[in-house]
This record gives C-alpha cells, structure tokens and sequence, in this order.
C-alpha cells in the first residue's frame, strides 16, 4: 500500500528567473522537522558541478539567498535535501 499526502509543494524559488543577482528560496517545513535536522542546498550548473552549498537551519525556514556575481547567466538546478525528503527546481539566472 502507498499513502501520499500533498502538503503543498516542497520549495519555491523566486523571482525565476532571477534578475539582480539574488533569489528567495522558501522551503517547506515538513522539509525541516525534528531536532537533529541536517537539511542543506545544493545549487548545480546544468552540467552538474556543485557551484554553491549551504546548510539550512531549522529555524529560519524563509532563506534569502543573494547570489553573487561568480554566477553567470544561464540554468541552474536548485537542490534540497533532508532526512524528510528531497527536492529540486530549475533556476534561471539572467
């Protein structure tokens, strides 16, 4: 038997695409629960080297992140993974 509950999706990226040099990024909280959270990001290149990383603490659940400027333009994969579940979105850096 598979039980699935929607919650809603599990990250949102924005503004996509980025303009500025700077995306919010919202991760759900059923992403950040329990006490020996170990929850972090990974943001790759489209060919999939590892270009920024960074734990998230649990209790900031609304992460701003400002990329800077050795991002350049084009697609990124946005990655969030935690003992509760894995996510990921495209992102789009103009």
């Amino acid at each position: 038997m598979v039980q699935y509950e929607e919650t809603g999706p599990m990250m949102k990226t924005y503004p996509n695409p980025v303009v500025n040099q700077e995306v919010n990024l919202i991760v759900n909280p059923d992403l950040l629960k329990g006490e020996n959270n170990n929850t972090y990001m990974i943001i790759r290149s489209i060919t999939g080297e590892i270009i920024y990383q960074q734990n998230i603490p649990l209790e900031n659940l609304d992460k701003k992140i400002s990329l800077n400027r050795r991002f350049a333009s084009g697609v990124y994969i946005i990655e969030v993974y935690s003992p509760y579940g894995n996510t990921s979105e495209k992102l789009v850096v103009n």
